[in-house]
């Protein structure tokens, strides 16, 4: 088993109208032995981006070979892979999955016990010759965009806990 290190953050390089499923074909068709990607979000036809389960992973912050990813050569035991559905070379991310990704992305950051410096862009992972994911996702931006949110949440649960620990028991 790998501990997870890295969030992996993809594109599919691909029309936006393109299904989980499609995506999936396409990569049994290429002999993989299920879709590459852990989490994959698209728009869907009421124009509300959706998260996807995409290979299969425990929950935990450790995945098994069984759960290993398909989506960044020499790195898929140790890093998990969220992609979404579009090419973002060509045209900038739309806003409604780019909300989406970065609630995820926070969500998996507290879940796999990262932070938002953990995050990469599949170009930026050590031996990649990609565009992905996409040339006009900044991914300083989107990190930046992140860490607001991560902090934030931190904070609201140090308050939580700051209340609950406050509180004095009543009763008689």
């Amino acid at each position: 088993m790998g501990k997870i290190k890295t969030l992996v953050v993809h594109h599919t390089a691909t029309p936006t109208s393109w299904t989980v499923a499609k995506i999936r074909q396409l990569h049994l068709d290429q002999g993989w032995k299920d879709v590459g990607y852990h989490y994959l979000i698209r728009l869907d036809e009421d124009q509300e981006a959706r998260i996807y389960m995409g290979r299969p992973q425990d929950g935990d912050n450790y995945l098994s070979s069984l759960e290993w990813g398909a989506h960044v050569y020499g790195h898929n035991a140790t890093s998990l892979g969220i992609s979404t559905v579009g090419n973002w070379s060509g045209k900038a991310m739309n806003p409604a999955i780019e909300r989406v990704l970065i609630q995820h992305l926070v969500k998996l950051c507290f879940k796999m016990e990262l932070t938002p410096k953990d995050i990469k862009g599949h170009r930026e992972m050590k031996g990649a010759s990609t565009e992905c994911p996409g040339l006009l996702v900044d991914m300083d931006r989107l990190r930046g965009l992140v860490d607001e949110q991560y902090k934030a949440v931190k904070r609201l649960l140090g308050r939580k806990k700051k209340c609950q620990k406050s509180k004095k028991p009543t009763g008689s």
